[in-house]
C-alpha cells in the first residue's frame, strides 16, 4: 500500500484490495503484527483477465483464447474456462458443426496428440450485466436468441443475479494508507489448489466430474425452480440438465 499510494488514490486502493484479495492475519515473521496481510484471490483475477481479452473483440478463436489467457495470468494461477467464464455468467462459447453441449459440458475424449478443441470454435465476452434485467423472461430469450438449448450450469449462472440476492456480509481491517478496508466473508479460494487444469482439459483421459479442477458451483434451487418452470428440461446420462425454450416462439 505504502508503494502504490503515491499512484492511486485510497479509494481506488480499497476497491481493488477489496475485490482482487483476503485478508489473513499477521505472523511473527512478519516485521509488524498489526500488518493486514492479504493475498490474491485466483479465481476473481484470471475471470478479470480473461474477460479484458475478450473484450478487445467480437470473437476469439477458442483455442488462441486459452494460450493467450494462460500466458496472461500471472504465475501460479490457471484459468479454467467453465468455472471462471462460461459458467459464470462472463462468456458464451458457442460450437461450430456441433452441438454447444460438446464444447461446454463435456471436455472430449481426445488422443494426447490432438491436445487442443476443434478448429473453428469460438468464445466471446457476454456478462449478465449487459443482458435484459427487467424480467427472467426477457433474459431468457435473449439467452436463447443467441442458443437454442444450454446446459444448466451456465444457463443458471446468466440468472443468478437477477434471483439470488448477493452476500454483502463484509470484514473490516484497518490501514494505515487507505483507512478501513472491507472484505466479503466468503473469501475461501479453491484456485489455490494448483494443479494445471488447462493442460488437464487436453489429456487423453475422460473428464471426471469434481476431479478435473473446472467443475462449477451446482446452481441454486431458485434458479433451478425457475428454469424447470419457463423452459423444457431434458436430462442425459453424460452431459446433464439441458435447457431448451418452453415454447416455440420463446
Amino acid at each position: 500500500m505504502e508503494n502504490l499510494k503515491d499512484q492511486y488514490s485510497p479509494a481506488i486502493l480499497k476497491q481493488i484490495i477489496g475485490r482482487y484479495f483476503y485478508p489473513r492475519d499477521a505472523t511473527a515473521t512478519w516485521s509488524n503484527p498489526a500488518d493486514v496481510v492479504v493475498y490474491p484471490v485466483g479465481s476473481k483475477i484470471c475471470q478479470l483477465i480473461g474477460e479484458q481479452l475478450l473484450s478487445v473483440t467480437s470473437s476469439f478463436d477458442l483455442n488462441d483464447f486459452l494460450d493467450v489467457w494462460k500466458a496472461t495470468v500471472p504465475s501460479g494461477l490457471r484459468p479454467k474456462l467453465r468455472k471462471h467464464l462460461t459458467c459464470a455468467g462472463r462468456a458464451f462459447c458457442p460450437a461450430s458443426g456441433s452441438s454447444s453441449l460438446d464444447l461446454n459440458l463435456g471436455l472430449a475424449k481426445t488422443t494426447r496428440a490432438n491436445r487442443r478443441y476443434p478448429l473453428f470454435r469460438t468464445i466471446s465476452l457476454l456478462r449478465s450485466e449487459d443482458l435484459p434485467d427487467d424480467s427472467v423472461e426477457s433474459r431468457l430469450q435473449a439467452l436463447f436468441e443467441r442458443c437454442s438449448s444450454w446446459p444448466e450450469p451456465e444457463l443458471a449462472s446468466f440468472l443468478t443475479d437477477l434471483v439470488v440476492p448477493p452476500n454483502i456480509k463484509c470484514e473490516h481491517h484497518s490501514d494505515s494508507v487507505v483507512g478501513t478496508l472491507s472484505f466479503p466473508i466468503s473469501t475461501s479460494d479453491s484456485d489455490f489448489e494448483y494443479s494445471d487444469e488447462i493442460e488437464t482439459e487436453f489429456s487423453g483421459c475422460t473428464a471426471v466430474p469434481g476431479d478435473d479442477g473446472d467443475s462449477p458451483r451446482q446452481a441454486s434451487a431458485t434458479v433451478v425452480t425457475i428454469l424447470n418452470r419457463l423452459c423444457r428440461a431434458t436430462t442425459t446420462a453424460d452431459q446433464g440438465r439441458v435447457y431448451t425454450p418452453k415454447y416455440a416462439n420463446c
